[in-house]
């Protein structure tokens, strides 16, 4: 019986955080975005954060 091959370990590149809240308000939908990524040295942090508005005609 062959043993299960280990696969390489994943490099490590950072770690990132989402956030997403929405409403609906009839025929118009609210979202508002964030996302957080935290590069660990290795590039630059970034922080975003959006707003979108969508309607129905």
């Amino acid at each position: 019986m062959a043993l299960p091959r280990k696969r390489p370990p994943r490099p490590h590149h950072g770690h990132e955080s989402k956030l997403l809240a929405s409403a609906e308000l009839g025929k118009t939908t609210a979202s508002s975005h964030s996302a957080d990524y935290c590069a660990d040295g290795l590039a630059t942090d970034t922080c975003t954060f959006w707003l979108q508005l969508d309607w129905m005609i």
